[in-house]
């Protein structure tokens, strides 16, 4: 069983990792890399190619669907900031930044899961995602 190409893009990205346009990414060649054990240092290819098959069903089920549905629903959030309040029920003022903060966390641990820092679209520092500026 091997990842699909959707998969590892998904991967990269909620990393915080660039996109790789047209670009292939090789064993030898990535913007990213850390060392997996001591003395052995690897590129994200080479560490999303090479995972067991129970570690690619522990990669999908417990992170990658999940961010998806995240990235989703914060999404679906920026339709709601408008209404205070309706009847009894009160918009949770913070909401989109609860669901940021738990996205941005689930984030960092998928980054663990793999061994790798975050990337540079996912600030080390903070809850909170680094938007490129154009």
């Amino acid at each position: 069983m091997a990842l699909t190409s959707t998969q590892i893009s998904d991967c990269r990205r909620f990393m915080g990792y660039p996109s790789q346009g047209s670009y292939e990414y090789t064993a030898t060649q990535d913007v990213a890399y850390a060392w997996i054990v001591p003395g052995v240092r690897t590129t994200l290819f080479t560490r999303l190619d090479t995972m067991r098959p129970e570690e690619e069903t522990i990669l999908s089920a417990n992170y990658l669907v999940p961010l998806n549905a995240m990235e989703v629903l914060m999404i679906a959030d920026g339709t709601n900031l408008d209404t205070n309040k309706a009847a009894v029920w009160e918009r949770n003022q913070n909401v989109l930044n609860d669901r940021e903060q738990l996205f941005n966390s689930l984030r960092r641990r998928l980054c663990a899961f793999l061994g790798y820092p975050p990337g540079p679209g996912l600030s080390a520092s903070s809850n909170s995602v680094r938007l490129a500026r154009c």
